[in-house]
């Protein structure tokens, strides 16, 4: 019989590990489940290797969003050929390439067996599928359009993953030019500029304003080059443990929020998250409030979060959703009026879409000016910060041979 090696939480709370003998991984949830245990991950315990140990000890990873597109498509495709939902899901567990999206399906191929819904089949942390992404599948399920469900967020997790790609393949030149600019500054200001230490302290007479103010800078820069390290350091370590507080979360995202420039491009994101979802959970039978609900928890700026949530409150209290988002003031006055047209003409779905598609198109051409004017910008500064270092030493030695 096999073995398996888990962790769980007992009855007082206290976190248990150890190894059982079950049949599959299903067998031994239930296992420990009546045993009065709240299991928190099982592994097969043949599997010894690092990665896998690393699970157990600092829990379990999540696939990527590439993997769990590609999970979405491949199910889709499977289910339009005319395999049923076990049978999809048990040839996905044979063709996934990555380990743990296979061990994830194999759990959920064994609950569904024993008569789980595909949707609460693949809620697994391992698959990281978001709230409003298992309603839609489990609203599917129910109309029995599970297929073209499968389809539609697969190509929406597609295109997410596209925008994302493209914006990061921008930002790599610019960073890689700006990480250069700031190495090659600190290093004229730390190395080079000391070279002449000897020179300016055997010059005899005033030194140059430019040349002076320099020469204060690069000496100050060198000897807080520890105290700078160990600030540096500290914040590595600080910075982390306080953003896992959601108060200090909240402040932080509220900060970023009412940044000028930035906060408008935080708001037309979450409202183009936002009403992707809202379109697609109402074209797959969701009902409003429901809907609403599980949207807002896509918002992942906190402060956004707390506004989307009042949004829904005042829905539910039987406030028109145009103005509810009015009060909430988390979209652009054009978004605005497209949903109240959405509402009384009963096509809210499509226009949802239209905010999304237009929230994202000013969103990529923002993105695309950036970082054209990124590149330019950061080799001019970095030109003239040189320039003015070269200039600065240049202009004294030029100083002390005239004496001389």
């Amino acid at each position: 019989m096999p073995r398996f090696r888990y962790q769980a939480i007992t009855a007082s709370g206290a976190t248990e590990r150890g190894e059982m003998d079950a049949e599959n991984r299903l067998a031994a949830f239930r296992q420990l489940q009546q045993a009065d245990k709240t299991p928190v991950k099982v592994l097969d315990a043949g599997d010894g290797s690092l990665s896998t140990l690393l699970d157990m000890e600092l829990g379990a990873r999540t696939i990527s969003h590439a993997d769990r597109a590609a999970l979405l498509g491949e199910l889709a495709a499977l289910l339009k050929a005319g395999l049923t939902v076990e049978e999809a899901v048990d040839l996905t567990v044979d063709i996934a390439d990555n380990r743990l999206a296979r061990a994830a399906l194999g759990d959920a191929a064994q609950a569904l067996r024993a008569g789980t819904p595909l949707s609460r089949a693949l809620d697994d942390r391992r698959l990281a599928f978001a709230g409003a992404d298992l309603a839609l599948i489990a609203a599917g399920e129910r109309s029995g359009a599970l297929g073209p469900i499968l389809s539609r967020l697969a190509e929406q997790q597609a295109q997410a993953l596209s925008r994302r790609s493209a914006l990061v393949s921008a930002l790599v030149y610019p960073a890689i030019l700006t990480l250069t600019a700031c190495a090659v500054i600190i290093l004229m200001v730390t190395v080079v500029v000391p070279q002449f230490e000897p020179v300016f302290a055997a010059a005899g007479t005033d030194l140059p304003w430019l040349t002076a103010q320099v020469r204060a800078l690069s000496t100050g820069i060198v000897a807080g080059l520890p105290f700078a390290a160990l600030t540096v350091a500290v914040l590595a370590v600080a910075v982390p443990l306080a953003l896992r507080r959601p108060d200090t979360r909240l402040r932080l995202d509220g900060w970023l929020l009412a940044l000028p420039g930035l906060g408008r491009f935080l708001l037309l994101s979450q409202a183009a998250r936002f009403a992707r979802a809202l379109a697609l959970l109402l074209e797959g039978g969701v009902a409003l409030q429901s809907a609403l609900t599980l949207s807002a928890r896509t918002v992942t700026n906190r402060a956004l979060g707390k506004r989307y949530l009042d949004m829904v409150a005042a829905v539910q209290q039987g406030t028109p959703l145009w103005q509810a988002i009015t009060g909430a003031g988390v979209m652009t006055p054009r978004g605005l009026r497209l949903i109240r047209l959405g509402e009384e003409t009963a096509s809210l779905p499509a226009t949802l879409k239209r905010i999304a598609d237009s929230a994202e198109h000013d969103i990529d051409t923002a993105l695309k000016r950036a970082t054209a004017l990124l590149t330019p910008a950061v080799t001019l500064i970095m030109g003239g910060v040189v320039g003015i270092i070269v200039w600065s030493v240049m202009s004294a030695i030029l100083d002390i041979n005239r004496l001389v």
